[in-house]
């Protein structure tokens, strides 16, 4: 297994955390939110759902390698 590329993946994830946690998370009333501030949750959620999903399939990728 390539341990540079894990170390990549494994901070590349860190980032991705730390760029989208704090929006998806910000307040569990979203009642209150209007039609605007509720698209810009949704397209963040899906942007952080995409990078997720990119990084594990780099990860199962790098995984396949070894087999």
């Amino acid at each position: 297994m390539d341990r540079d590329k894990l170390r990549e993946l494994r901070e590349h994830l860190d980032y991705v955390d730390d760029r989208f946690t704090h929006r998806v998370r910000q307040s569990p009333s979203l009642v209150r939110l209007g039609p605007e501030e509720l698209e810009r949750r949704q397209r963040d959620l899906a942007d952080y759902v995409i990078e997720l999903k990119d990084t594990l399939r780099q990860l199962l990728a790098l995984l396949g390698e070894d087999g």
